[in-house]
């Protein structure tokens, strides 16, 4: 019991520090503040010192609606992840059709106004999907992650609206596939350490990128390169992201 609770500790830590990392800090959402707000207000719950009206919350579940995504998705967990785990791992594939249900579930815009066609959910509910889903199937949660955090809750809080507007719907259906590119062989993950350039042509619509990636998180998918857009980290003068759309 112990060390479930201490994984809980670390996954809520770990998935509420992406999602706060690409997201600038006068962007935070109102609900995260709230809920930090709560949590920290230590005074609030000295003041119910009567046995009957204390009631104990669960920080894992805070609300009736946190509640209820964690038992859909513990469901779901156990009706479609646990069965296809072993057999994708061990071919090293990655479940396309399955993963594409997330979005039918709208996990794949969980932090996604509903304008663009997410759930409009809090951190905390992104975290409880991370921790169900990677309960069974770490691997296939990391690409949940990649999507979901890198990618869409990325451009959802640094995109303009007419980006949003293009790559995000696709993104929270499933239709669309996102990922990241970062590491460098000369930097790791250090964006500070980044030689990657995108250099402007003569009437700045277009950009020509130059450098290498290790790797591209998300980049490609088993045996088809369906993942059509990423997002590149460069830096320009600072930290620039790029929309990469892949045409092929």
């Amino acid at each position: 019991m112990e060390k479930k609770k201490s994984h809980r500790h670390i996954s809520y830590a770990f998935v509420l520090y992406l999602i706060r990392s690409s997201i600038c800090p006068k962007m935070l959402s109102r609900a995260t503040r709230s809920l930090t707000r709560v949590a920290s207000n230590k005074s609030s719950f000295r003041a119910l010192s009567s046995p009957a009206a204390t009631k104990v919350m669960d920080i894992f579940s805070p609300t009736e609606e946190h509640t209820a995504l964690r038992e859909m998705l513990r469901n779901f967990v156990e009706t479609e992840v646990d069965p296809q785990a072993l057999e994708y791992n061990r071919k090293e594939l990655f479940n396309v059709d399955l993963f594409r249900k997330l979005g039918d579930l709208g996990l794949l815009g969980i932090t996604v106004p509903s304008e663009y066609g997410g759930s409009e959910m809090d951190a905390t509910a992104a975290v409880i999907a991370h921790e169900e889903l990677s309960a069974s199937d770490p691997a296939f949660c990391l690409s949940f992650l990649a999507h979901s955090m890198l990618f869409v809750n990325n451009l959802c809080q640094n995109g303009n609206h007419e980006q949003k507007m293009r790559f995000l719907p696709g993104a929270c259906s499933g239709e669309l596939i996102g990922g990241m590119g970062m590491s460098e062989p000369g930097a790791g993950t250090d964006v500070m350490g980044m030689t990657t350039t995108a250099v402007p042509n003569a009437d700045g619509t277009e950009y020509t990128i130059n450098g290498a990636k290790m790797w591209i998180t998300n980049g490609k998918c088993s045996t088809c390169a369906c993942h059509i857009d990423i997002t590149w980290c460069i830096r320009i003068c600072g930290i620039c992201i790029y929309l990469c759309q892949n045409l092929s």
